[in-house]
């Protein structure tokens, strides 16, 4: 039978038990308490291990409620940690095979402003001699690659203790998946971010490594392109100038809600969709402590009704801030598809829209009304440009809230008949508050070597950057002209622009005609695509009588106009269809 015991006990002795906080199983323990505890094995040569089945202590005010454990029978023991909030749920903590006692020495302290829970089963063993992970990659640390590459990697330099063996290799690589076929293992990287690789090893024992081997890879992210060319179709001949523009995408470790192709925000009048957010790795206790924390809540949409929605951000603890209500009437958020039904929703293009404590941008609805919007989606009509505004209520608004648990998006529909789709949304504190997050930003050159184009023709010129070129299209039909970038991670992107190049055509105005009197009949012929042809009259007066009062008549298409001739050299310009 196991035995339990208080913390308030001081001490104990036994291979079986419980270890309870000071309200024992029926209560939580109080404020402003201190205890030490130490509990040692019953049995020679073997180490105490405890399983933490409740952790549960409070972080409110400062100096939160924690716990410190010492790998000995006092406080002088080499310290294994101090813990709180719930870091300690579900975790086991063994007395190591350093620790000639096998007793494990507890320090609890509460301060006045919260209360909570803890419990601990205990166990004997014999302590594990633990291995070492010892690992390597094909590429520097952190190792730049990208989308799609593939890496090696390699723990045959990890040893297993005196007498034992390492049995397994277990590699995690941080985007879900693991590999234990061995020490020597490859994997691919597909999406963009960054990827901590761990390699575990257990011996014949069931001993783990307790040492960390960080192995950081960063995989490079697709830049955004803007391309500009006066026109896509010209006629064979003319000199065109291309110019193309990117921006680097950044990478960061704040989590993002990103739906893929979208979530439908069905037309249920006054039921809220709600997204959450869970972040976990700020400080115990920690709070906006003003809107400088706050850089951008952002949110990727659809909706083909302005004016149906109330939007709000709300905090772990309640607090929230309506960031839009109603008003802008029928304006479209993104390319909103305005021709389906709840029956059988089609997603329309969704833009980015954000709000800032910063913004220099008014709300929504008083930029609808500015005019800020471009026509766009299905049927096309005046859409919010994608920017960044200042929300109803005020950001502040969240000052004082918990950073650490569930951010909520939240959008209600107060209005029937229009829907529409949410891709994403996410809310980006200031990096400086968040310890150690991983933020990057790929970096392309100034220089023609890290931008350029590939075109069917030569180009006439290129500009020092390699970002624009200017060419003299012959080539009839469309030409494809693929502009270039290469990042320092060594990655390349492209993007592809078709300039399309009409058919030439020839014009034959027919023999050379005198004209004295009478009308004469020109016979053109056209050869080629058809189109507009300008023809150029001239008329010569070398008497200098303005022909005497002679006029010509030029009758096109059914259209007929006359001309005299003014002066030596007197031309018009004559619009001919062909």
């Amino acid at each position: 039978m196991g035995q339990a015991f208080n913390i308030t006990q001081g001490s104990g002795t036994s291979c079986s038990g419980l270890i309870e906080d000071s309200g024992g199983p029926a209560a939580e323990y109080g404020d402003n308490e201190s205890y030490t505890f130490t509990i040692c094995p019953d049995q020679p040569g073997n180490v105490i291990y405890l399983n933490w089945v409740i952790f549960e202590l409070s972080t409110q005010g400062p100096n939160p409620d924690n716990l410190a454990i010492y790998d000995g029978d006092n406080t002088s023991a080499t310290f294994m940690g101090s813990y709180t909030g719930n870091q300690l749920q579900g975790l086991i903590v063994s007395g190591t095979v350093f620790n000639t006692s096998g007793c494990l020495t507890l320090v609890f302290t509460s301060n006045g402003s919260g209360t909570g829970n803890f419990a601990a089963g205990f166990q004997c063993t014999v302590p594990c001699a633990n291995p070492t992970a010892v690992a390597s990659m094909d590429g520097p640390v952190p190792n730049l690659i990208c989308q799609g590459a593939t890496v090696s990697f390699d723990g045959t330099a990890s040893t297993a203790q005196d007498g034992y063996t390492i049995t397994e290799y277990l590699w995690d690589f941080d985007d879900g998946t693991t590999d234990n076929s061995g020490p020597v293992v490859s994997h691919t990287f597909a999406e963009p971010g960054e990827y901590v690789v761990q390699l575990f090893v257990t011996d014949d024992n069931g001993c783990s490594n307790l040492n960390l081997v960080d192995l950081q890879i960063l995989v490079s992210t697709t830049p955004t392109y803007n391309i500009t060319v006066d026109e896509e179709q010209y006629c064979s001949g003319a000199v065109v100038t291309v110019t193309g523009q990117y921006q680097p995408t950044t990478w960061t470790g704040i989590p993002d809600a990103n739906f893929g192709d979208g979530v439908y925000l069905p037309d249920n009048v006054g039921i809220p969709f709600t997204s959450t957010m869970t972040f976990t790795q700020f400080d115990p206790g920690q709070t906006v402590t003003s809107t400088d924390d706050i850089i951008t809540v952002c949110v990727e949409m659809e909706h083909s009704f302005m004016g149906d929605l109330v939007l709000q951000i709300i905090c772990p603890n309640g607090q929230n801030t309506i960031l839009h209500q109603q008003g802008g009437g029928g304006t479209y958020l993104g390319g909103a598809y305005d021709l389906d039904n709840d029956a059988n929703p089609i997603p329309g293009e969704c833009w980015e829209y954000c709000w800032s404590p910063t913004a220099t941008n008014g709300t929504w609805v008083q930029e609808a009304q500015a005019g800020n919007t471009t026509v766009a989606g299905t049927p096309p009509n005046g859409a919010l440009n994608p920017g960044i505004y200042s929300s109803v209520q005020p950001l502040s608004n969240l000052v004082g809230c918990p950073l650490n648990g569930d951010w909520t998006y939240q959008s209600t529909d107060l209005w029937g008949i229009d829907n529409g789709h949410i891709c994403s949304w996410s809310i980006n504190f200031n990096p400086q508050i968040i310890p150690d997050v991983t933020q990057y930003t790929p970096s392309i050159g100034a220089g023609s070597d890290s931008s350029y184009w590939q075109s069917p023709v030569p180009p006439d010129n290129v500009s020092a950057n390699g970002d624009t070129i200017t060419f003299t299209v012959t080539t009839p039909g469309p030409n494809e002209f693929i502009y270039n970038v290469i990042d320092d991670f060594g990655c390349s992107y492209d993007t592809t622009i078709v300039i399309f190049v009409n058919e030439p055509f020839l014009v034959e105005a027919g023999d050379d005609v005198t004209v004295c009197d009478g009308p004469v009949q020109l016979e053109a012929t056209i050869n080629g695509q058809a189109g507009i042809c300008t023809w150029t009259l001239e008329m010569e007066d070398s008497w200098g009588d303005g022909w005497n009062g002679a006029q010509l008549t030029v009758n096109i298409d059914g259209v007929a106009n006359t001309y005299s001739a003014m002066g030596t050299g007197t031309t018009v310009d004559l619009t001919v269809p062909m």
